[in-house]
């Protein structure tokens, strides 16, 4: 299991401030897409993974985990 604490990218958390921006109601999901640089759908797909799982929803998936194919710390000595 994955610890409680976030390493987020200046991206992620640009993202991540922008989408609570558009939850607030500040602004709409188009503006958000044109300041990210982002579609529409994918402005909509992570304000519902926002809303779903919180912060977690922004960060990627691989965070923190060492590629499968690394080489052996075995066959690095």
């Amino acid at each position: 299991m994955r610890p409680d604490t976030f390493n987020m990218t200046e991206k992620e958390i640009n993202i991540f401030v922008v989408i609570n921006v558009i939850i607030e109601g500040v602004k709409s999901v188009k503006e958000a897409a044109e300041d990210l640089s982002l579609s529409v759908r994918e402005i909509c797909r992570l304000k519902n993974k926002v809303l779903d799982e919180g912060i977690k929803g922004i960060i990627h998936g691989n965070t923190g985990r060492k590629p499968v194919h690394t080489t052996s710390d075995e066959t690095k000595n």
